[in-house]
């Protein structure tokens, strides 16, 4: 079952065709249980102080959660908690790239190599 895995991950909007792209070095499970909470949504909504990007997408949008078998997707299975942040931006920058990054998540500045990677047609001649 890849819920037990830890690394990249992605969760989907499906209202909105959109991803959210997040890191964890404990399974995924325990992890969407973190951004889906029910007791934590009630609070998003209570107080609107959302603790993540995906949440807050969640409710600027009115869409709703759905199940993690709909919702997440492991994109990179990882152990070494020093390759997370690496792999987490690219995969953050690709869907940047191809407009499916949800708008509450900051792309950061694009780093040459990872965009390189991204697309090898810019390779210089």
């Amino acid at each position: 079952m890849p819920y037990d895995k830890s690394g990249i991950y992605s969760l989907s909007c499906l209202t909105g065709n959109k991803e959210y792209v997040g890191q964890t070095s404990c399974s995924l499970t325990l992890r969407y249980k973190e951004h889906i909470r029910y007791k934590e949504h009630i609070r998003y909504i209570k107080y609107s102080n959302p603790q993540s990007a995906y949440a807050l997408h969640i409710l600027n949008n009115q869409h709703e959660y759905s199940p993690i078998d709909k919702t997440m997707t492991l994109l990179k299975p990882l152990k070494i908690a020093s390759l997370l942040s690496p792999y987490k931006h690219c995969f953050i920058q690709s869907l940047h790239k191809t407009g499916r990054l949800i708008s509450e998540q900051d792309p950061g500045d694009p780093h040459p190599l990872l965009q390189l990677a991204i697309n090898p047609s810019h390779l210089p001649s």
